[in-house]
């Protein structure tokens, strides 16, 4: 739908060219659409400009700017995005991100908490927090206590996260039975059942069963590519 997106934005355009939020739609097209970062730094600049009040514009230079590996010019915008006191939970956590690509875990988990208090029931943010607890404390004990906290709010059992902590801890046989027992409906990818037991077998040295998962996922993941 790339062309339809265009051309409700040039429909758009001819109502009221002037208008931000068609420069912002233009940065949107850009860079998910056609993935040309310049262009759409060009047009979320133009509506940064048009409306400098506006937090949006702002937003996405920033995250233009650091899918292009540009962290100072991302973080200076950063800065003004945060003077505005954006209330968005996207926008909120992605700025916590930001600060963990720095190693400034104490922000990261500020940031995070704030998406969380704006949007309680979007698990993103909770991720993003439970991420950047494992970078800032090197262990699993803050991220297991969360994850309740993230199940009760958003209905989801983190399932896959719960097995990796184990990983990490080097508890394969708890991990394992977490694997066996779950549906692949609880993981956010088709095969992640069947490559997490890969895994985990590897890990436990039982290569035959190791090939027979990996063997599982590429056929799910196959059919998955197909339709």
């Amino acid at each position: 739908h790339i062309g339809m997106c265009l051309n409700d934005i040039r429909k758009a355009a001819r109502i009221n060219k002037d208008l931000p939020e068609i420069q912002i739609a233009l940065g949107f097209y850009y860079y998910y659409c056609i993935k040309e970062l310049d262009k759409a730094i060009e047009y979320f600049t133009i509506a940064s400009e048009n409306d400098p009040g506006n937090y949006q514009p702002l937003f996405y230079l920033a995250m233009a700017f650091r899918r292009k590996c540009e962290w100072g010019k991302s973080m200076n915008l950063i800065k003004k995005l945060i003077a505005l006191e954006p209330q968005d939970a996207l926008c909120l956590t992605n700025i916590g991100m930001t600060y963990a690509y720095f190693h400034n875990y104490d922000s990261a988990l500020m940031f995070h908490l704030k998406g969380i208090e704006a949007m309680p029931f979007w698990p993103h943010s909770y991720i993003n927090m439970i991420q950047a607890m494992i970078l800032k404390y090197g262990n699993t004990s803050e991220a297991r206590a969360y994850i309740d906290t993230a199940t009760l709010n958003t209905g989801r059992n983190f399932i896959n996260y719960k097995i990796q902590f184990d990983i990490y801890d080097r508890k394969y046989a708890d991990a394992l039975k977490k694997a066996e027992e779950s549906h692949p409906d609880d993981y956010p990818n088709n095969g992640d059942k069947q490559l997490f037991s890969a895994e985990i077998h590897n890990l436990m040295n039982n290569f035959g069963d190791a090939v027979l998962c990996y063997d599982s996922a590429l056929v799910i993941l196959e059919n998955s590519l197909k339709n």
